[in-house]
């Protein structure tokens, strides 16, 4: 049976750090539950445990564990890396006394394009964004609250 709305509303109206959610999907257990998403952190945030689980591996497309059902469960968290830094490019470009230099460095940053990588992890930044994560997915079930 699908949640609705109003489900919707009373699980996010009534989360707390102490609270637990268990949801069934696919044939396996989801908890949600507040956890620290770092040592440095003091900040509690919402955490998808899959049967139980987090293994942090499972959420990187390029480790040989990877798992693709943490794509619907888990949040998307891409990560941006560049060759060079904004003001290293600037820095260079400073350094171009010609057009013709400016535009051989343009085409030489050209191949060094910006690199991405998406990366899956179990906590969320709020009950609110796992909750819209978890209303686009079809037959999931709340087990307990």
């Amino acid at each position: 049976m699908p949640i609705s709305n109003e489900q919707w509303k009373v699980l996010e109206e009534s989360w707390t750090i102490f609270s637990t959610l268990k949801f069934s999907y696919e044939g396996r257990v989801l908890i949600v539950q507040s956890a620290r998403a770092s040592k440095t952190q003091a900040l509690f945030k919402p955490a998808v445990f899959i049967d139980g689980f987090i293994r942090q591996q499972n959420g990187i497309p390029s480790h040989k564990e990877y798992d693709p059902f943490v794509i619907k469960v888990w949040w998307n968290k891409p990560i941006k890396t560049c060759v060079f830094s904004k003001q290293q490019i600037a820095l260079m470009q400073a350094k171009c006394r010609s057009a013709r230099q400016k535009k051989e460095l343009s085409e030489w940053l050209a191949k060094f394009p910006e690199l991405r990588t998406d990366f899956y992890t179990p906590y969320y930044p709020s009950i609110k964004a796992l909750i819209r994560q978890f209303k686009k997915l079809e037959g999931i079930e709340v087990v307990e609250i």
